[in-house]
């Protein structure tokens, strides 16, 4: 592969296995060169623990800009206010007293670009973490939102400025067609969607898709827990022209080893021939 293509693997719901492929994927591609890992499910990251023996590298916040308010300098117009898409900023023009909200807050910075008499500032609110590993060639990226916050996206943008350009990366994507994921794939190279096989998985699979559509994203399918609903997916993806990579069943074994934090290409050989042929099979549609 391009030394600094990018990767997502996608789900449209959580449980798909979507950390199984992305997790087994970055172990295979960086037994012979670097790779980075980039686990941006900051609400649940979980990648990490099936890499033992791994070395901290990094550590740090993530943060956003919060806006502070100037009562000297403050008309109370409540043009802030106005603008606010999330209702952090209250203006109370008669007792000349402005809130902000820093838990409503997004960071968005356009308060402080609009204030016609420039009274906000902004100052730094840490909204997460930060976090780096390595192991052998593979540099493991980890985002965690704080507990009580509700705004992952930031947390995502910070971690994908620790990207080494010249180094190939996978991206474990948060699960569904929210913001985050918008914000986890919009730049990437390629996605692999991982789709259960299930009526909760068969429709969030076609919103995922919808999406990737929309953004004019490459990107082929894994069923994963294949078992009685695996035909109807397979139909509807054939009458899409869609590609599907392979099929992993619902196994009792490769769920003992995921609970295990085991990777099944290291486990189970036979994995790592379908996971070699997912490679090819990228790279080939990347021409």
């Amino acid at each position: 592969m391009k030394k600094d293509i990018k990767i997502a693997v996608a789900s449209g719901k959580g449980g798909t296995g979507k950390t199984l492929v992305a997790t087994n994927l970055a172990y295979l591609l960086s037994k012979n060169k670097k790779y980075q890992l980039f686990d941006c499910d900051v609400e649940a990251p979980d990648s990490i623990i099936f890499f033992s023996s791994t070395q901290k590298i990094l550590e740090k916040n993530a943060n956003i800009m919060i806006p502070e308010i100037n009562p000297d300098k403050c008309t109370y117009c409540g043009l802030c206010a106005d603008y606010c898409e999330f209702n952090a900023i209250v203006i109370v023009s008669q007792i000349k007293k402005a809130i902000v909200s820093e838990d409503l807050c997004h960071g968005c910075g356009l308060c402080s670009y609009i204030c016609p008499v420039n009274a906000i500032t902004e100052k730094e609110k840490p909204i997460g973490k930060i976090t780096q590993f390595r192991i052998n060639n593979l540099v493991i990226k980890e985002g965690r939102l704080n507990i009580s916050e509700s705004t992952p996206s930031p947390v995502i943008r910070s971690l994908k400025k620790e990207i080494e350009p010249d180094n190939p990366a996978i991206y474990d994507a948060p699960p569904g067609t929210s913001c985050s994921v918008i914000h986890t794939i919009h730049d990437v190279d390629f996605v692999i969607l991982v789709a259960e096989a299930s009526p909760f998985g068969f429709y969030d699979m076609k919103l995922s898709i919808e999406v990737f559509k929309k953004l004019n994203k490459k990107f082929g399918v894994i069923i994963n827990k294949s078992g009685e609903y695996t035909d109807k997916i397979k139909e509807y993806l054939k009458q899409e022209n869609i590609k599907i990579f392979t099929e992993i069943p619902y196994d009792k074994e490769i769920a003992h080893l995921y609970s295990e934090g085991k990777l099944i290409v290291k486990e189970l050989p036979h994995y790592k021939e379908k996971f070699m042929e997912l490679i090819t099979e990228i790279e080939r549609m990347l021409q």
